[in-house]
């Protein structure tokens, strides 16, 4: 049984390995592709003309908690209209988020968060221009590089947040932003 299977989103072709494949750390480039090829299928986002650009859609909730990102996609310009839950989750390598959307109509609460990455692990994180139009929760994550640059937020909690390098220059805040117990090694809100 996967050691992870307590997120309740494992592959059910191989939930009954020490890890399954979405959770698996350390992954062979065979094991890569099979990741992405099941995710796309798990998850069935479109490619759309959004806004006049080409973009991923995730109609759905998109529960990724514990996930073991390997290198390989990026989420530039997706949209997310469901939940996006990437709590606890890894991401080996970069993660680029750069202009992507995340948004849920009629689900705007201060309780309920519609884009978790608490306690994620990142590399090296993009999220240039993003939109967050609901509550965002990035408490406990950890940051070797954070590009927040121009990115938009309506609510936000970083709350214990590590950052190594956070770029947040140009950033839009329109609700509140919560750093309390965040630590910052370099840090631009220029």
């Amino acid at each position: 049984m996967c050691k992870l299977s307590r997120y309740g989103n494992c592959d059910s072709d191989t939930e009954n390995q020490e890890y399954c494949i979405f959770h698996k750390p350390e992954k062979t480039e065979k094991e890569v592709g099979e990741f992405w090829r099941k995710f796309f299928e798990r998850f069935k986002p479109e490619e759309k003309i959004f806004e006049g650009r080409k973009r991923l859609v995730f109609e759905k909730d998109v529960n990724c908690r514990g996930y073991v990102f390997p290198h390989g996609l990026s989420f530039k310009y997706a949209v997310f209209k469901g939940k996006a839950d990437f709590s606890e989750a890894k991401f080996s390598g970069y993660a680029n988020f750069s202009y992507a959307k995340f948004s849920i109509a009629d689900f705007i609460s201060a309780e309920f968060s519609n884009v978790d990455f608490i306690g994620t692990k990142f590399s090296n994180a993009y999220f240039s221009d993003a939109e967050f139009s609901g509550y965002a929760n990035f408490s406990y994550a950890k940051f070797s590089i954070a590009d927040f640059i121009s990115a938009e937020f309506s609510n936000v909690d970083f709350i214990g947040t590590k950052f190594s390098n956070a770029y947040f220059s140009d950033a839009e805040f329109s609700g509140y932003a919560n750093f309390s117990y965040a630590k910052f090694s370099i840090a631009d809100f220029i």
